[in-house]
């Protein structure tokens, strides 16, 4: 603060009696925005879909809205209102609109899927759909603080209240993102924790009004009109550029850490409730710290510089924690069957990794206000700024980094990146000091700093040298090392990676120009110095020996005494010699302290290694792997990280985020094909089918292999997927992705299936496990309906259910919510020797009939050797093999399921309980007590008796006196 500060006796409006009181209901402010947050993301997707481009939308119209909130609201309304009622009535109002939201959805979701077009004019739409839910109640939340703002005394004080209210607000986000991921969507739904939201908004607002009524309100003496705001000060863009890039640094540093953490931790709903509570405790904790600073400090403005300037070593320690540490922590989440216990090591290694960071940034947001607060000004013009500038960094860290920096460069130079962003913000903030200790320098040598720069003019001497082109020299080297970062041309493939690469490369050259100038300025007129040419800059060219030559005479030897034939010397003044050395040593010390910062900023940004094979590959489980693999592809893409690697026996695995989705072990083929070729076979003639999941493509590429397949539609979130599976996997997919009848449609697979106007003879899914965030709604009573109303007359739909690393609550509400929708479903068991491992359910509209004997004879005919042998190969080796795999159907296990709770998308009540059972192995005992129920189907299964007989005995229904059993 320019004035330190403002006058301590102030008159204010306010009393500070009421100040805990309305901390508290900025607390509860928190809360409720962070469930409506988690409930409207949730209920979102489910219409615009969950691919990237998708959540960036989704993202970007979310904190757009909270950014205009706290602009438009100084605008337009009059700071003669009672802070208090006002923001009483903005609470009243976020509340009212929550529940209409709730309710409205589902109308706008029927209006979205009769006009979803794909391309911009689709991307255009989701907006058009977000921008209409969350528009109206963010921008309300985004006027909260700065409506409140304007009780607040305009003082050291008065302005650290407002960082500890912004730090409540945190804390209150913590309350709410902990009761909805752990209680409220875990034990009830979306619309329980929507009231319970909108109550905490209707409490709120109702202790403002009565408290509007305790508390008088006046506008202070010195206040004389509407927006009476104090003429800008010098250098006030610093402070909104630095809170700026510390909200771009804060949100991409999160979209990075999140991204990793979940490889570490599990991706469940319950880890990503982990790591964004961690993150924000970082924040009130250091937004608390910041306040008690901004009240005490007499230069806040160095205070945030600092700050910022710090972040650069917490990011370094988090980066180096998750790359290096963490990973390899001898922790194996197995060991317990409480998941609760495994939660606390999750949350034990998220505080050891993130708060540090967040902490620093937290701090950030007070310590900005109290560098622009000046006296007469609007607080809520203030606030809304400040608030403003930083949630414009953060949407574009937050879009940026998740859908341009990681696809192009990987998380290792991203993370790099945001070490650069934060000291750049440092330094910004403290250029203004280091700016007078230059003025005072060039007005010493008698030359100003453009000059020095960027004119080939005239002379410096060694100690201008010194300080001026060490520097630059680093920046050099720093520019040296993010070129060599860029990724290789092909790997910039979509439109908005290639934007944003070429973005970069524009800026990397814009400023390499600059430095290049100001490098050669510099060095032309130290070559004057001595009294020679600058065309003696060339001698770099020669190897080693120049560059020796150029430092060795540029640095150490002395220039012309007196006047030379390029002008006089450049320490030449009246001014006497104690007067030269108080205005060289300040510039002296400040330029070895910049020399020094910039040296740590190289090291630290060359300290930030990459993510381990072993942790995209095998994710939680790194510590207790000894497999010697062979690593034959790692990259990291838009949506996930991917891995391919070989084991010792020829086995390849496909690793996907931190799991084995596919690999050529027999029991992984034997799913893959059952997948594909069960439906295909018992359906009488398929022409067309979907595949939800590209994986390894093993499964889609059965199809190749069935003579009546006209069309094959491949349904991919990443990618990435899909051109790996082509490179790495094609003799087992059958080259599938190169064959002419496939189609491969990158998005969101539930978005596409609820857009998309085609019909199909087969639907297939092998999504991702049911615990990983997200991937529930591809097992939702309304899924599967959709999935209904996109089959042709006679259609079949299968799905895959792991039972590993599962609990009997998840697998029976996988199994219950399909049968819910398709009665006539039937189970087919993927066993290990007659244990449990994982199953395909079958569903269809009509009850299933299958002619055993024709289908031997379909296998049998010359058109199908390729289907035969296929199923040969993981020991199908007749009708008889296959139809064996009969595990059951909803008729046999209606006790079994009778309490099993329907996974709707208005509850997602599978991902949490998936979740819990996480790391359990609980297969053997789940398959025991499912296919106890089995009965022999003999409404299904025709043929001749001795077919049937052959049958029974291969599914085990006769004991050892051919007796069936019951």
């Amino acid at each position: 603060m320019s004035e330190r500060f403002l006058n301590e006796s102030t008159t204010s409006p306010i009393s500070n009696r009421f100040l805990p009181v309305v901390l508290l209901l900025f607390i509860g402010s928190g809360c409720s925005a962070l469930i409506y947050e988690i409930v409207w993301f949730q209920l979102l997707q489910l219409v615009i879909g969950s691919s990237a481009v998708s959540l960036g939308v989704l993202l970007g119209t979310y904190m757009g809205g909270m950014c205009l909130g706290s602009i438009i609201l100084p605008r337009i309304i009059s700071r003669r209102h009672h802070p208090l009622r006002v923001y009483a009535l903005l609470e009243l109002g976020i509340g009212i609109i929550g529940i209409v939201v709730l309710f409205g959805i589902p109308y706008i979701n029927r209006i979205y899927t009769a006009h979803a077009a794909s391309g911009f004019s689709g991307v255009l739409l989701r907006g058009a759909v977000c921008g209409l839910c969350l528009l109206p109640p963010t921008l309300l939340m985004g006027a909260t603080l700065p409506a409140i703002s304007r009780w607040i005394e305009m003082t050291p004080k008065g302005v650290s209240w407002l960082g500890f209210f912004y730090g409540g607000n945190i804390a209150g986000a913590v309350c709410g993102c902990l009761f909805a991921g752990f209680y409220l969507l875990r034990i009830y739904d979306i619309t329980i924790a929507t009231y319970a939201a909108a109550s905490i908004n209707v409490v709120i607002a109702l202790m403002g009004l009565g408290m509007s009524g305790l508390a008088m309100y006046r506008l202070s003496d010195d206040i004389q009109a509407e927006h009476s705001y104090s003429r800008k000060r010098f250098h006030a863009w610093h402070v909104y550029v630095t809170i700026g890039l510390s909200g771009m640094s804060a949100l991409g540093a999160e979209v990075i850490w999140t991204r990793l953490l979940s490889l570490m931790l599990g991706a469940t709903v319950y880890t990503f409730s982990i790591i964004l509570a961690v993150f924000l405790v970082g924040l009130g904790i250091g937004s608390g710290i910041g306040s008690v600073i901004s009240r005490h400090a007499r230069t806040p403005r160095f205070a945030l510089g600092l700050c910022q300037l710090l972040l650069v070593a917490a990011i370094a320690w988090t980066s180096y924690m998750i790359n290096n540490s963490l990973p390899y922590w001898p922790i194996d989440p197995s060991l317990s069957g409480n998941p609760w216990i495994n939660f606390q090591l999750d949350l034990l290694r998220c505080i050891w990794a993130v708060l540090p960071a967040a902490c620093l940034w937290g701090a950030s947001f007070p310590l900005a206000i109290a560098a622009v607060a000046t006296q007469g000004e609007d607080p809520g013009w203030l606030v809304g700024k400040v608030y403003a500038a930083n949630t414009v960094g953060a949407i574009i860290g937050a879009i940026g980094f998740s859908m341009i920096t990681i696809p192009i460069v990987g998380t290792q130079q991203a993370q790099r990146m945001i070490v650069v962003l934060a000291a750049l913000a440092g330094l910004i903030m403290l250029l203004p000091l280091y700016g007078n200790m230059i003025k005072n320098y060039c007005n010493l040598v008698k030359m100003s700093w453009t000059r020095i720069l960027f004119s080939s003019n005239g002379r410096i001497n060694r100690r201008t040298f010194w300080c001026i082109y060490l520097p630059i020299f680093i920046l050099i080297n720093i520019i040296v090392v993010i070129v060599q970062a860029l990724p290789e041309e092909e790997k910039v493939e979509s439109t908005l990676s290639l934007a944003g690469y070429m973005s970069l490369l524009i800026f990397i050259v814009f400023f390499s120009l600059i430095i290049a100038w100001a490098s050669l300025s510099i060095l032309f007129k130290r070559w004057h110095d001595r009294n020679r040419s600058g065309g003696m800059v060339l001698i770099n060219l020669i190897p080693v020996i120049g560059p020796i030559w150029s430092w060795v005479e540029l640095g150490f030897l002395r220039g012309t005494i007196g006047p030379n034939r390029y002008g006089e010397d450049s320490l030449q003044s009246e001014e006497k010699k104690s007067d030269k050395t108080k205005t060289v040593f300040p510039y002296v010390v400040g330029t070895a302290s910049l020399i020094v910062i910039l040296v740590l900023i190289v090291v630290l940004v060359g300290s930030v290694s990459k993510i381990p094979w072993g942790l995209i590959a095998y994710g939680r489980h790194l510590p207790t792997m000894f497999e010697d693999s062979e690593v034959l592809y790692v990259d990291e893409g838009m949506n996930a990280s991917i891995a391919v690697t070989e084991l010792e026996d020829g086995i390849k695995c496909f690793h996907v985020s931190g799991k084995v989705v596919a690999s050529t072990d027999p029991l992984d083929m034997r799913l893959q094909l059952m997948l594909g070729h069960m439906p295909a076979l018992f359906h009488p003639k398929p022409r067309s089918v979907l595949v939800v999941g590209c994986g390894a493509a093993v499964t889609a590429g059965t199809f190749v292999q069935h003579p009546d397949i006209e069309k094959i539609v491949i349904c991919e979130i990443e990618p990435l997927i899909p051109k790996v599976a082509g490179e790495q996997f094609g003799k087992e997919n059958n080259y599938v992705l190169q064959d002419p009848r496939v189609e491969l449609i990158i998005d969101d697979a539930r978005h596409y299936i609820l857009t998309t106007k085609e019909k199909f003879d087969i639907i297939t899914s092998d999504p991702i496990h049911p615990w990983v965030k997200g991937a529930a709604s591809l097992y939702t009573d309304e899924y599967f309906e959709l999935c209904k109303q996109r089959l042709n007359p006679g259609g079949i739909v299968t799905q895959w259910v792991p039972l590993y690393e599962s609990n009997l609550d998840a697998v029976k509400s996988e199994i219950a919510t399909f049968f819910e929708v398709f009665p006539y479903g039937t189970i087919w068991s993927n066993d290990s020797e007659g244990e449990g491992y994982d199953i395909v359910i079958l569903g269809q509209l009509d009850p299933m009939k299958i002619d055993i004997d024709k289908l031997q004879q379909r296998l049998e005919s010359n058109d199908y050797l390729p289907v035969r042998n296929s199923l040969n190969s993981v020991g199908f080796h007749s009708a008889i093999d296959l139809l064996a795999t009969y595990a059951g159907r909803k008729r046999d296990l209606n006790t079994w399921l009778s309490d099993a709770q329907i996974n709707r998308d208005r509850n997602m009540r599978l991902q949490y309980l998936a979740g819990m059972g996480l790391n359990s192995f609980q297969s053997e005992s789940i398959y025991k007590e499912m296919i106890f129920y089995r009965l022999f189907p003999e409404d299904i299964f025709i043929g001749s008796g001795s077919e049937t007989d052959v049958l029974m005995k291969a599914m085990g229904l006769y004991d050892v006196d051919d007796e069936m059993l019951l």
